[in-house]
């Protein structure tokens, strides 16, 4: 199996969660920072989960899985340690064009999910197409370790710089121009370094922007 890779805009779109625990806990929180309308089938939850409930940031269903929840949802993941659940999940909506992943059977899902190296706008995605999670794993600390925090920040600033390039600077040449010494220089080392006052000065000498804030 080789897997189309695909990043999915799911800002308002309903996710259902099969399972409280630690692996369904760290599918919501990730789909609560995609925006998704997220509804979690379980009857208990982790604690942390518990926490974010009580902040209201998804539905909470305090049982086990029936026939019918699925309906409506355009993805879902189902993360219990019930392994005929599973199954019984999966063949129920086999047929639909629902997306659904089960963590541990992969040949029951459509799609699967990739080990995330995850810095703000920066999403570096590692996948072993289902042939080893472990590898996967280790390659995302490996860049964890390269990509550092201060690529969340440098990110921000490029979406910053280029929304106001493009209002103010014509030329798409010129822009390009711009752009490239921007991403080429030592901005990023400087962020690295925690010199920001310095790292806005070569901003402004590259852009001509002086108020891109860099928190």
């Amino acid at each position: 199996m080789r897997y189309y890779p695909i990043y999915l805009d799911l800002k308002g779109r309903s996710v259902t969660v099969v399972g409280g625990g630690k692996v369904a806990e760290r599918k919501v929180r990730t789909l609560i920072s995609s925006q998704a309308d997220v509804t979690v089938i379980s009857p208990d939850l982790t604690t942390r989960l518990k926490r974010v409930l009580a902040h209201g940031e998804f539905r909470y269903i305090k049982r086990r899985y029936r026939n019918g929840d699925l309906a409506g949802s355009m993805m879902v993941l189902v993360a219990t340690d019930d392994r005929a659940a599973n199954e019984r999940i999966a063949s129920n909506i086999k047929d639909t064009n629902i997306l659904i992943n089960i963590a541990d059977i992969p040949d029951k899902c459509n799609f699967i999910l990739p080990s995330i190296v995850d810095r703000g706008d920066l999403i570096i995605s590692i996948s072993t197409s289902g042939k080893s999670p472990a590898f996967a794993k280790q390659t995302r600390k490996e860049l964890q370790r390269i990509f550092g925090k201060e690529y969340k920040l440098f990110i921000k600033i490029l979406g910053m710089v280029r929304k106001r390039l493009l209002e103010t600077v014509r030329s798409e040449k010129k822009r390009r121009s711009i752009f490239q010494r921007l991403v080429k220089s030592d901005v990023l080392i400087l962020l690295k370094e925690g010199k920001r006052d310095e790292a806005g000065i070569l901003i402004k000498n590259i852009t001509g922007i002086d108020d891109i804030p860099l928190r």
